[in-house]
């Protein structure tokens, strides 16, 4: 773990710690709070966002949305777990917010990813799936 990091009033703040499991399980609900971000970075708010659109070409909210969909796919593909069960665990408010962003951004329902992804019986790539560009 990183060590404190100090702002510059002189305070000592606790650095960012990444996920305990690694896989993207701990996402929650709530967006990143941008600010610690910034502080860490020490950079504005509007320059993260752009640094972050830069180097990813997608925003900070939109890179997050994508993480979740990843891991919701992946457990679409690996569990027989309930659409509503995915989503608490990917951070979306219910099934019906997770199925309108999955479709969003994968181009498929998940019940139609599910049954698709089984039919071909291919192995599943963690966090991978057919994404809209």
């Amino acid at each position: 773990m990183a060590g404190p990091v100090r702002h510059g009033t002189g305070a000592r703040r606790p650095a960012a710690r990444p996920a305990a499991d690694g896989g993207g399980a701990g996402l929650s609900a709530q967006e990143p709070r941008r600010a610690p971000l910034c502080a860490l970075a020490h950079v504005t708010e509007s320059q993260l966002q752009r640094i972050f659109r830069r180097s990813t070409g997608l925003s900070v909210s939109a890179y997050v949305t994508r993480l979740r969909i990843g891991r919701a796919a992946t457990l679409l593909a690996r569990t027989d777990q309930q659409m509503s069960a995915i989503a608490e665990q990917c951070g979306f408010h219910d099934a019906a917010h997770l199925a309108r962003k999955f479709r969003q951004t994968a181009g498929t329902t998940p019940s139609a990813y599910r049954r698709d992804f089984r039919s071909r019986g291919d192995p599943c790539p963690e966090g991978g799936f057919p994404m809209r560009k």
